[in-house]
């Protein structure tokens, strides 16, 4: 049987305390030297 839930209140929800998300890498690589955008671009932005 389906309970009337008026539109401006939610179910309760369980939230389970032990859970925690896992943790992003530490070890990406974030900077290899080579410049992402074009020169044109950077002077493009500069202007």
């Amino acid at each position: 049987m389906l309970t009337n839930i008026p539109e401006n209140q939610t179910p309760p929800v369980e939230i389970v305390p032990d859970w925690q998300p896992t943790p992003p890498p530490t070890d990406l690589i974030f900077d290899d030297g080579v410049p992402l955008e074009s020169n044109r671009h950077r002077i493009a932005m500069n202007v």
